[in-house]
């Protein structure tokens, strides 16, 4: 009857402006021509209801409330007693209602407009707040609490959340201070986050400034559009069993399987080209059907992880997808057109499935990190070793002048001095091209000086990027393995894969039957 429609109402329309010109034209007692002048006002109420679910606050609209309410009353006696009784209980729930409205928007308006105080009691920690702070960032839980009339927060301002408590204080602060620290010192990084996650904050909108790094992990973690991921069903659980090895037991066995082959196809490769098994065709026919057997299995691999990975095109174009398709491609060449069997470069190709290693360590994955990141600081560095192997390499030919060397080589041209340049500069030395005039070697020893600088400059630069990417990739680590577990949608024949919670409970059906036959 117009109430139950009225509690159930949303409070994404609250305006502390019109609470304002409600106030006012209460508190002047306005006539009824004013209020109908109003019409924004009688169209909406404070949370946005129509006027005719509610009584007016100010004497005339109580009045002709009264009057209507005692009509109601009347007939609703005359016709059915159980439907008076309905009626009457239906108005005193709507008094109390219009009378929790009216004091919600008495103490909006009080404070400056700062809204009503809020208790938030987390983990025995009290955080006290303003109202209209909670409202800053919709979509977060705190501001979605308080915008909702049917949430406990919105009814009795306060609430207990048992979460973090020193976490809450400093989210509660940020809605004051209209920005997140990166971590507090005193809160663990994988707690901090936990907490972020748990309030909401990354999906405030606007965005809230401070939440630019983790909204950036976040992102790169959970969105399938950037990554490739599926979003669920099947093949989003055989794209974690492929790509995510810590999302199950039977992922992570496929990755050590997968492992295991690549450390066994190099030492294949390798062993291979001893010179006692080089000459031993049946051997050899042995080591090539053994190498087909690999590449069928990195074959399949690949195709599995390209058919469930959405996007495609950037999975081809993936560095370690390139070398992987690069390492199996010579093997089919030589299967199909036997002709090419005798090409280096072909054999060469093979060796490169040494980088599907990668794959499986975090540790290279972190140095080509790093190696694209700090590419311009080297790309500097490459350019002036350049111009040093040059100008030593010309000083050198020059200085030695064709002399004789009973050392080693004589420096024929500059060319020829610039693979001395290269040694001497990277204080390799091999010995094989020496000068021997003493102009040539104050020069080198110029460049053995010049060596050392030249190689300890970008080492800073280097270091401090691989520090940095390290400590990225550890904290996307801890974000996205609980999410990726929480996303994950396993197929029905996949739910017992994960061995280790079914033998303790294999282990405790047998605990408990041997307790019950005594033995």
């Amino acid at each position: 009857m117009g109430f139950p429609q009225a509690i159930s109402l949303s409070a994404k329309d609250v305006h502390v402006s019109d609470v304002e010109s409600f106030a006012r034209m209460s508190s002047h007692g306005a006539s009824e021509a004013s209020c109908s002048t109003t019409s924004s006002y009688e169209k909406t109420l404070v949370w946005g209801a129509p006027m005719s679910h509610y009584e007016h606050v100010d004497s005339h609209s109580a009045h002709r409330a009264e009057r209507h309410r005692g009509m109601r009353t009347d007939q609703a006696a005359e016709s059915d007693p159980a439907a008076h009784a309905q009626l009457q209980k239906e108005l005193r729930a709507k008094e109390n209602w219009d009378t929790m409205i009216s004091e919600v928007a008495r103490k909006m308006m009080a404070n400056g407009g700062l809204g009503r105080k809020i208790c938030i009691n987390s983990g025995g920690m009290v955080c006290i707040t303003y109202e209209k702070y909670l409202r800053r960032y919709p979509g977060t839980l705190l501001s979605d609490m308080i915008r909702n009339p049917n949430h406990d927060l919105f009814r009795k301002g306060f609430i207990f959340l048992d979460r973090h408590p020193f976490a809450a204080v400093e989210i509660v602060n940020s809605y004051r201070d209209g920005f997140i620290p990166v971590k507090p010192p005193h809160i663990a990084s994988e707690v901090w986050q936990n907490e972020l996650l748990y309030f909401k904050m990354h999906e405030a909108d606007p965005p809230i400034p401070g939440l630019d790094g983790f909204l950036a992990l976040y992102r790169q973690s959970f969105n399938s559009e950037e990554d490739g991921r599926p979003s669920a069903g099947f093949r989003a659980t055989l794209y974690a069993l492929l790509e995510e090895p810590k999302s199950s037991t039977l992922a992570w066995f496929i990755s050590m399987t997968s492992l295991i082959l690549v450390v066994a196809s190099v030492v294949v490769l390798c062993v291979e080209t001893l010179p006692q098994l080089a000459k031993n065709d049946q051997l050899q026919s042995t080591f090539e059907f053994v190498d087909v057997g690999f590449v069928s299995a990195f074959t399949f691999e690949y195709l599995s992880r390209l058919l469930v990975n959405q996007n495609k095109r950037k999975f081809v174009f993936r560095p370690l997808n390139i070398i992987d398709l690069l390492s199996i491609l010579p093997t089919w060449i030589t299967l199909i057109f036997p002709a090419a069997e005798a090409s280096k470069v072909l054999k060469v190709l093979r060796i490169l499935r040494v980088f599907k290693l990668a794959r499986h360590s975090d540790g290279l994955q972190v140095l080509g990190k790093t190696a694209i990141a700090a590419r311009n600081e080297l790309s500097q560095a490459l350019f002036c070793f350049i111009i040093l192997v040059i100008l030593f390499a010309a000083i050198v030919f020059y200085a030695e002048d064709n002399a004789a060397n009973p050392y080693g080589e004589p420096f024929l041209s500059i060319p020829h001095s610039m693979w001395w340049a290269v040694i001497t500069l990277c204080t390799i030395g091999y010995g094989d091209m020496t000068p021997v005039t003493d102009t040539g070697r104050l020069f080198g020893s110029m460049a053995c000086v010049a060596g050392v600088v030249m190689v300890a400059l970008p080492i800073s630069v280097i270091s401090s990027t691989f520090q940095e990417k390290y400590a990225e990739h550890m904290e996307k680590q801890k974000i996205e393995v609980p999410f990726k577990i929480q996303c994950f949608t396993p197929w029905p024949p996949f739910y017992f894969l994960d061995l280790y919670p079914f033998l303790l409970k294999i282990l405790a059906d047998l605990n408990r039957w041997s307790r019950r036959h005594d033995i």
